[in-house]
């Protein structure tokens, strides 16, 4: 998963960063450094993204 994939599912769940990280119990600047590619999205990331979103 890529920062833009994981941008594109947070903007179609329609939940801030800030929402979006509480859900996944992440704090908001992971999820930015995440969506434009700072951070590496682990595997085990991905594997909560989708238990949680279903994406």
């Amino acid at each position: 998963m890529e920062g833009k994939e994981l941008r594109r599912i947070r903007f179609e769940t329609g939940l801030s960063q800030k929402e979006f990280a509480r859900r996944l119990g992440f704090h908001q600047s992971y999820i930015s450094f995440m969506e434009i590619g700072t951070k590496p999205i682990s595997a085990k990331t991905v594997f909560k993204i989708k238990q949680e979103f279903g994406a």
